[in-house]
């Protein structure tokens, strides 16, 4: 009798769950030079973006790498919104850190760098500078993570806005009530000065009706 043994071997595959990419926002507007200029002189405009990763990268003091680096222009003289990801078994918070405590130096190393770039003196519209630095650190959810499917997408708009609002100050809910309370106070005064008006007309009216 020849009895057969089947060995079933079962391959179980793991599989690593995405996870969520730490990223570092930065933006900043640099005074002094026009975006559509810029964005016809592709080599001037590379140049201009390498003296900008050059100087986050120093001001990073060693925690990322220029491929860490992605900057990116936009319209209003010239905004600048860079995403710094960290290197792999480097934390987000080592690169904050590092950023914020250079932050003073930081902006004005971006515009003492592009001011090196040669030839840009022949594009710009007045004396290079820059303004309204700011740092946000953000989580940008794996794709099909979370209540949408379109993660990157929604991190892009995330990104759009962050762009848009560089340089500006976001009013705070507390600040828009106090201004919204404060602009019904007007409106409440003018229309009780109207009314006063008005009861003035009608009693300096019945006065001369009764000289008369």
């Amino acid at each position: 009798t020849t009895t057969t043994t089947t060995t079933t071997t079962t391959t179980t595959t793991a599989t690593a769950k995405a996870k969520t990419r730490e990223k570092m926002v930065m933006g900043l507007t640099l005074t002094g030079l026009d975006f559509n200029t810029l964005e016809s002189n592709p080599t001037m405009k590379n140049k201009v973006k390498d003296g900008v990763k050059d100087a986050i990268v120093k001001g990073g003091g060693g925690s990322f790498t220029k491929e860490c680096v992605n900057a990116d222009f936009a319209p209003g003289s010239v905004k600048v919104v860079a995403t710094i990801t960290p290197p792999a078994g480097t934390k987000l918070k080592s690169v904050a850190g590092a950023l914020k405590k250079s932050s003073g130096d930081l902006s004005h190393s971006i515009a003492d760098n592009v001011k090196k770039v040669p030839g840009i003196d022949k594009i710009a519209t007045g004396p290079i500078g820059e303004t309204g630095l700011e740092l946000t650190e953000t989580k940008v959810p794996p794709r099909g993570e979370g209540k949408s499917k379109k993660d990157e997408l929604a991190w892009n708009r995330r990104r759009k806005r962050f762009e848009a609002t560089v340089g500006q100050k976001v009013k705070k809910p507390a600040a828009k009530k106090a201004e919204k309370m404060e602009e019904n106070k007007r409106k409440k005064g003018a229309k009780e000065e109207k009314k006063d008006e008005k009861e003035k007309d009608k009693k300096k009216a019945k006065e001369e009706k009764e000289e008369k």
